[in-house]
């Protein structure tokens, strides 16, 4: 039914713009639908178009498991002092997280981890397990809206707002973190959600950490699928144009990057570390042998993320006194 109201939706806009252009005594026969030029074949097209987008804004970018109920939780990975906790965004969704707690935990930075798509919180224990006991940090586990436990729809704008509610929700919990010491970390599409927060909280992140993150969802469409790209693009209303605001981030970044990437070109991650001239403290590590999904399982991973987040406390203790 969508799909046909979309159709002849197209139809007649296209015929009302023939009647238009036509006019006077020649609009019925600039009406008349010939060859490949009709309104009829520019209708089609057109709806076939806006479908394609649609399927892939909503089936490939944002793709999310399709069973909701969670099958795993900190406990059953050795975390068990864990909160579940509800955090409410700016326009009334509410999202769902675990708030993952080390003994004495203001003592020790925090991280607010983004997963990418096609998964939930449930499935980043295993890193979390990697960080919390390697990195020696509090993470905030969180759903994007329409993920797991969390409310709505995803959309760009929305799953800004929600990394914004995350953010805020730290910021108050005083009795966890020490604000000054909290890190986002974004793998995949979680990781332009993070470069996103970080340019809109200019300064208040500590330090930012992004793995096997596009530079742009037109660029990754272009190596994607080249074929349609044009057209993607052009109906595409979630942009994600990491690549330009990256360069106005000024906090430390450390790009994890997989060189062997089969959905994100590692150049992409190489391009964006190259577009962050005004981040202090920059660095790109680079995993020949991670994959697109595996790349936290490399050797010397999560030890990369603890010299990083050690060097970036230590750099602003000294910078402090």
């Amino acid at each position: 039914m969508a799909f046909a109201n979309l159709y002849w939706g197209c139809v007649q806009q296209q015929l009302d713009r023939t009647e238009i252009d036509g006019g006077g005594d020649m609009g019925a026969a600039a009406a008349i639908p010939v060859a490949q030029s009709s309104p009829v074949y520019e209708a089609c097209k057109m709806s076939f178009l806006s479908l394609l987008t649609s399927v892939f804004e909503s089936k490939v970018l944002y793709a999310s498991p399709t069973n909701r109920v969670l099958s795993k939780t900190p406990r059953d990975f050795y975390m068990p002092n864990y909160e579940d906790v509800e955090i409410k965004t700016s326009d009334g969704k509410v999202i769902h997280g675990w708030l993952i707690k080390r003994k004495d935990a203001r003592l020790f930075p925090t991280i607010i981890h983004f997963h990418g798509n096609a998964c939930d919180i449930s499935h980043m224990l295993y890193d979390a397990l990697g960080m919390f006991q390697k990195v020696k940090v509090n993470i905030l586990l969180v759903d994007y809206r329409g993920y797991g436990m969390s409310e709505g729809s995803p959309s760009q704008a929305g799953l800004i707002k929600d990394a914004e509610a995350a953010f805020d929700y730290l910021l108050l919990r005083r009795d966890v973190c020490d604000p000054d010491t909290i890190f986002l970390f974004g793998r995949r599409l979680g990781g332009a959600v993070a470069m996103e927060l970080a340019s809109r909280r200019e300064g208040s992140p500590r330090g930012i950490i992004v793995e096997n993150t596009f530079t742009s969802m037109d660029s990754l469409v272009q190596h994607l699928s080249p074929a349609f790209a044009k057209q993607l693009s052009r109906n595409m209303t979630n942009k994600w144009e990491t690549d330009r605001i990256v360069p106005n981030i000024s906090r430390p970044i450390l790009f994890l990057s997989g060189r062997a990437d089969e959905i994100v070109p590692p150049h992409m991650m190489t391009a964006l570390y190259k577009s962050a001239v005004n981040s202090r403290g920059r660095e790109l590590a680079a995993f020949p042998k991670g994959k697109h999904n595996s790349t936290c399982l490399s050797r010397g991973y999560y030890e990369t993320i603890k010299r990083f987040v050690d060097r970036v406390l230590l750099e602003a203790g000294s910078e402090g006194m």
